[in-house]
């Protein structure tokens, strides 16, 4: 099983919202996201099969540009995924470096925090009210 999320604001990955199904076998998605200085995104990968049992997940922010699209490519190898970000732009693609966050499991409130708390990120969402640390 595969699933993507990405997070409304950026300082802590708070208010995900799934972009893939859970199960979904689709190879390529195409979303629609509100431009912010940085996206973060998860993916989690679970398979099953008579002999093993594979899982990854991981939380990643990317810079971003307002004009340009970005595509993440997520791909299952031995002992773990990889991810790569690519920016589109103007029919160029360029590789996008990832920042690879702590994952944090919610203690109290199933919309997050989702990682842990970043100050590079402070400001970068799309709430009403931006999160900071004394949110925490």
């Amino acid at each position: 099983m595969f699933a993507a999320f990405t997070y409304e604001d950026d300082y802590d990955c708070y208010a995900g919202r799934n972009l893939v199904p859970v199960g979904d076998h689709e190879r390529n998605h195409v979303f629609d996201l509100a431009s912010k200085r940085y996206q973060s995104v998860a993916f989690s990968y679970l398979g099953v099969n008579a002999v093993t049992v594979h899982s990854c997940r991981a939380v990643y922010t990317i810079e971003t540009k307002p004009d340009a699209e970005y595509r993440f490519d997520f791909e299952r190898v031995p002992g773990g995924c990889v991810t790569t970000a690519v920016e589109i732009e103007g029919g160029n693609e360029t590789r996008v470096p990832l920042i690879k966050r702590e994952y944090k499991t919610p203690f109290w409130h199933s919309a997050g925090p989702w990682c842990v708390a970043d100050t590079r990120f402070l400001g970068s969402s799309n709430l009403a009210t931006p999160r900071t640390a004394k949110d925490h």
